[in-house]
């Protein structure tokens, strides 16, 4: 039963906190990175948790039958999608399960396919496999305001040789997408004509945003037809809904016993047990009272990305920022290119075609606005930090180091969801309203800075 449970926000500074701990030097920094909330876990999570941890003792669980039933009704209610509790594996998390099927369902040298701009691990995980990852570039449309996929790119990518397999990130992390079940039907058929597995990560499936009038339904791909769901391993996990992602707990959907089993066998030869003696608890306690409560945040991060565009909507920001339409997920993807070519252009004439004054004071980019390509040529600048003369996805961070530099807001890069992403920043706007609100007065700082400086 659905309770309601008001939103509380906590301090995570001081706790361990990869979002707010690392080592920095600003003074009054304003973490709006890593997908981590400073929303607490709802309350009947944290009471499950309290009660299991006041028997003192934590030796190995075992899952109760209640757990795959309460992810059963969850994906009933909220998506429509009937499964089987038999469907349902227990993993330590969605990128070890999904290098465990990378593992258990393709071959060194093999191809693997994915929408770019992505989640960076959905590439890395290939690459550090052995196998390559294919990029079907997404396309933005600034007069809509989102990212669509190029079919005939997509197309073209899922037949070449060696594709084994297609990771799905539904809803897109980093884009904000929340593909149609058009989209997904079309994404879908194609592989099964090319004979192409799906891995499908929808960690951020409850985080389908409201409009006016209207709550928009996440659509899983397995859950279109009897077909796709036999080419679908579904992973997803209350770990970024309900803000637990410690205790390591995830879920496989899959109909098609025989990837069921090759998962299982996989996660097996690896050691990779759920066994967290508290995530049980507290997974069953977040699925059968806190639907509510995921709507409230639901409602929150709608009314965020809101203030984000309004203030990039004002005049002097016209044509130089694009917020996107966000769909999906509490993360936002701004695109700072205009901003990037506008200042460029300025600064160059300002210093007479002259760029040695242009760069940041660590030598590390170019231009008063960085990015990790040159903005006219398209070719990619050097960090030096790279180990390799090329563009590197661990280490590029023009854009996201000067903004910090700056204003001591630190966003995610976009080159590191993929070259197709530069020039971009990636908010988390899954925080208290003050947040957002000084980020965004920080941020229109910086800018009537440049503008000073850059008439």
């Amino acid at each position: 039963m659905s309770q309601e449970i008001p939103l509380e926000f906590v301090d995570r500074s001081g706790t361990d906190c990869v979002k707010w701990d690392i080592p920095h030097s600003h003074p009054s920094p304003m973490m709006m990175w890593v997908a981590d909330m400073e929303i607490a876990s709802p309350k009947p999570v944290v009471d499950a948790i309290t009660k299991r941890a006041a028997h003192h003792a934590y030796g190995y669980p075992v899952a109760p039958k209640e757990v795959n039933e309460c992810i059963r009704q969850w994906a009933a209610k909220c998506f429509n999608w009937d499964i089987s509790t038999e469907w349902i594996s227990h993993s330590p998390g969605v990128c070890g399960s999904v290098a465990a099927s990378i593992q258990a369902f393709t071959q060194p040298g093999d191809r693997i396919v994915v929408l770019s701009p992505i989640y960076f691990p959905l590439t890395n995980l290939p690459e550090d496999n052995g196998r390559e990852a294919v990029r079907s570039s997404l396309i933005f449309d600034d007069k809509t305001r989102k990212w669509n996929i190029n079919w005939d790119d997509f197309e073209r990518k899922i037949s070449l040789p060696r594709v084994k397999m297609f990771i799905l990130c539904n809803p897109h992390n980093p884009t904000g997408r929340m593909w149609t079940r058009e989209e997904l039907t079309r994404l879908g058929e194609l592989c099964l004509k090319h004979e192409v597995l799906i891995v499908s990560d929808e960690i951020h499936w409850d985080f389908a945003l409201p409009r006016e009038g209207s709550t928009p339904m996440h659509v899983p791909i397995a859950s279109i037809s009897p077909e796709l769901s036999r080419n679908t391993l579904t992973f997803s996990a209350p770990s970024k809904t309900f803000n637990i992602p410690s205790f390591q707990f995830s879920f496989c959907i899959a109909s098609n016993p025989r990837l069921r089993e090759g998962f299982n066998v996989f996660l097996s030869r690896n050691a990779a047990f759920a066994e967290n003696v508290f995530a049980f608890p507290a997974a069953i306690a977040a699925y059968t009272h806190c639907y509510q409560w995921v709507r409230d945040c639901d409602a929150l991060f709608r009314k965020h990305c809101t203030m984000v565009y309004e203030m990039f909507s004002k005049d002097k920001f016209k044509g130089l920022v694009d917020v996107v339409d966000q769909e999906a997920t509490f993360l936002l993807f701004i695109n700072m290119n205009k901003a990037i070519n506008y200042f460029h252009e300025k600064a160059m004439a300002k210093a007479g075609g002259a760029t040695d004054e242009l760069r940041l004071s660590n030598d590390k980019a170019l231009f008063p606005l960085p990015r990790n390509t040159h903005p006219v040529t398209g070719a990619v600048l050097v960090d030096p930090a790279a180990p390799a003369a090329e563009f590197n996805r661990r280490t590029a961070g023009a854009l996201k180091d000067f903004i910090f530099q700056k204003t001591g807001v630190l966003f995610n890069e976009g080159s590191q969801f993929g070259i197709d992403g530069d020039g971009w920043v990636r908010m988390n706007v899954g925080t208290k309203t003050e947040n957002v609100e000084e980020t965004l007065k920080r941020l229109e700082s910086l800018f009537d800075t440049l503008f000073a400086a850059y008439p």
